[in-house]
């Protein structure tokens, strides 16, 4: 009798043992459900994903995103395909086809501009750091440059401010990939998130609102293609300047020093590597 008593007592136990770890792995893993857990979480997710991207010193990404813009007074959809190549703390090459075409260097002093289309480039002086020269970009160049928030060295700061509301939505797939959606809301955007949950935390999706313009224009961004620490020698940053384009002017800070010598179109595998 005590051995059949002390048998169920063990199957008891282990039963109740059980019982106990599936209650707190459930009460772990429980969604958030008030604004201010809601926002804790989704601030950790983006802080987690700012984190990696700021640690890397070098990156390479491609992006697909569409846009809405008015032309000739209609409302059009605008398709681009952007390859990027990011070494920190002063270079960025991209190159940019699509509804947009065009090619770009930054090289830590100067920001040269290549559109094959109109067969034109341009140059301008830029800022000591990708930071102050994507701020540049931003008040004098009339370029869309959607995925901007994710090159900055904390894009956490550039994506959160003082003003911002939101947070955790929960977690969604993009493109068979796990993530975990996040949604903010600022007086002057609105955006929404997708990063892995496996693996690197990476954006994987972005769809961002800018309700500053006449009617609100809303962007979707999709990540492909993350590379970190690939190859970015100074000859990945170095402008290349096909023989008889036309140099136009833009402005970007104070007037620049003269041209370079121009050099032959870049081939195929001066493409930003995958």
């Amino acid at each position: 009798m005590d051995t059949f008593l002390g048998s169920v007592r063990a199957r008891t136990g282990v039963a109740l043992a059980a019982c106990l770890a599936s209650l707190l792995v459930a009460g772990c893993s429980r969604e958030p459900a008030t604004p201010e857990a809601k926002k804790q979480r989704g601030d950790e997710i983006v802080k987690r994903m700012s984190d990696h991207l700021a640690q890397a010193k070098t990156f390479t990404v491609e992006t697909a995103d569409t846009r809405k813009r008015s032309r000739g007074g209609k409302e059009i959809t605008v398709h681009t395909k952007r390859q990027v190549t990011v070494r920190r703390p002063d270079r960025l090459a991209l190159r940019i086809t699509g509804d947009m075409n065009l090619r770009g260097w930054y090289d830590g002093s100067k920001l040269t501009l290549v559109s094959d289309p109109q067969k034109v480039w341009a140059r301008a002086n830029a800022a000591a750091t990708i930071d102050e020269t994507l701020d540049r970009m931003a008040d004098h160049l009339a370029m869309p440059v959607p995925l901007a928030d994710f090159l900055y060295s904390s894009p956490y700061d550039a994506l959160i401010g003082t003003k911002s509301t939101g947070g955790y939505v929960g977690s969604e797939t993009v493109e068979g990939v796990a993530c975990a959606h996040v949604a903010y809301k600022h007086p002057a955007v609105d955006w929404d998130l997708w990063v892995a949950e496996t693996g690197d935390p990476v954006p994987r999706k972005f769809v961002i609102t800018n309700k500053t313009a006449t009617r609100a224009r809303t962007t979707e961004v999709t990540f492909d293609k993350w590379t970190f620490g690939a190859e970015a020698t100074d000859a990945t940053f170095t402008p290349e300047v096909p023989a008889g384009y036309e140099r136009i002017q833009i402005v970007v800070g104070a007037p620049t020093t003269p041209a370079p010598t121009a050099t032959q179109a870049p081939t195929a595998s001066g493409a930003p590597k995958q």
